[in-house]
């Protein structure tokens, strides 16, 4: 099988130093694609900025960030943490999150950036945070698979602990996906030299397929 890096520019549209330097990188051929954050202050300056590169959708169910406090598009009772915002960690949503209002929410997020005119190549979810939940998984794989469009997986390396099989879910439903992701170290991100050598090397081993890096970029 042939290798391919996807390099991801990741967090368009959360702030405006994600979003500039997002768009340096794609736009410079560094980055392959990119990753709309819809309920992030800044997704419409993503909007503004799109010349038709291949951006994608990162669904979000969780709001990490102590300053950001990304909050719902829709009426969604069980997806609330205790500061109004969505909850802060994976553990709380896992808890009680209900099925049907995360397809609505999600449903909702990847709708607007249609409707602003992204032509959406591929889903991701922020920190993988549905996979844990085989039925939050299967909303994420009937959205994939209505809106046509390709899927970010949960590695490889950590599918062992789900419980199922995600990668042969999406295949059996004809849903492309990555066949691993790499990570990087705060040390590879020193430099552009430091980071293109790790790939390097990383590349080189076992991994096969598509396999997608994902990065937030700042300027």
């Amino acid at each position: 099988m042939t290798k391919r890096l996807i390099l991801v520019a990741d967090s368009l549209g959360t702030t405006e130093a994600t979003t500039a330097g997002g768009f340096l990188a794609l736009r410079s051929g560094f980055a392959t694609a990119g990753r709309l954050v819809v309920v992030g202050a800044w997704a419409r300056e993503v909007v503004r900025r799109y010349r038709g590169e291949d951006l994608g959708v990162e669904l979000v169910l969780t709001s990490p960030h102590p300053i950001l406090g990304y909050r719902p598009l829709t009426h969604a009772p069980t997806l609330m943490g205790g500061e109004g915002t969505f909850p802060t960690t994976p553990d709380d949503l896992l808890e009680h999150a209900d099925a049907g209002e995360v397809y609505r929410e999600l449903r909702a997020q990847l709708e607007r950036a249609i409707f602003w005119g992204i032509s959406v190549s591929h889903l991701a979810i922020l920190h993988d945070v549905v996979w844990p939940r085989a039925d939050l998984a299967d909303v994420v794989f009937d959205l994939a698979d209505e809106f046509r469009v390709a899927l970010r997986l949960t590695p490889k390396y950590s599918e062992e602990n789900l419980g199922y099989h995600a990668y042969a879910l999406a295949c059996n439903r004809g849903i492309p996906t990555i066949d691993d992701a790499l990570t990087a170290t705060p040390t590879e991100l020193s430099s552009t030299d430091t980071l293109l050598q790790c790939i390097s090397k990383k590349m080189a081993t076992e991994l096969d397929g598509v396999i997608e890096l994902a990065l937030s970029f700042a300027a």
